[in-house]
């Protein structure tokens, strides 16, 4: 005698934790017509269609994923969490565009006179620097004077900033087009 199952006996998928469900096969394919499976309600994967008793049925969903692949992915969907409070590099970042908002007097409004790339031109500069090459001050967009390398990390910083600067410009120009109809 078979026992009923409940969808309360399935574990939750181990690839989305999602709860799972057991549907028959009665009026689709063919090949798979009286067969059953067990199947994710979020991600959709399923256990091998199974036919006559379906016994193993239940058995086939709770046991297919080992511990170790849950153990994986639990370890997957909390690296992908955002962290609670920012990194020393996310902090650095934006401290470096408020300071050059602020010293350099890189405003939006000065910002946004730079249509032709200037923000990304010395952000690779920047970046160039920290490999030595001799190509850094070939992207440098403004006067020589300006260009102030201080290290890998800090030029790195300094280069974040840029492209942040040059990130806040282009959704200034999106949302300026949209607002008056163009976007």
């Amino acid at each position: 005698m078979t026992q009923h199952r409940t969808r309360e006996d399935l574990f939750p998928c181990p690839f989305c934790g999602c709860a799972a469900e057991r549907h028959d096969i009665m009026d689709e394919e063919p090949a798979n017509f009286g067969g059953s499976v067990i199947q994710c309600t979020k991600c959709l994967c399923s256990t091998r269609v199974i036919f006559g008793e379906k016994e193993g049925l239940y058995e086939a969903w709770n046991t297919r994923a080992t511990s170790s692949l849950r153990a994986e992915n639990e370890r997957l969907r909390a690296a992908t969490q955002p962290a609670a409070s920012p990194s020393n590099a996310v902090r650095d970042v934006l401290h470096e565009r408020e300071r050059q908002r602020r010293v350099e007097g890189f405003t939006a409004a000065r910002d946004d006179q730079y249509k032709t790339g200037e923000l990304r031109r010395a952000a690779v500069s920047y970046v160039l620097n920290t490999l030595n090459s001799p190509k850094a001050f070939d992207w440098w967009p403004w006067d020589l004077a300006w260009l102030k390398p201080h290290g890998t990390r800090r030029d790195l910083v300094k280069a974040g900033a840029l492209i942040l600067a040059e990130i806040e410009r282009l959704d200034r120009v999106r949302m300026d087009q949209e607002s008056r109809g163009d976007g």
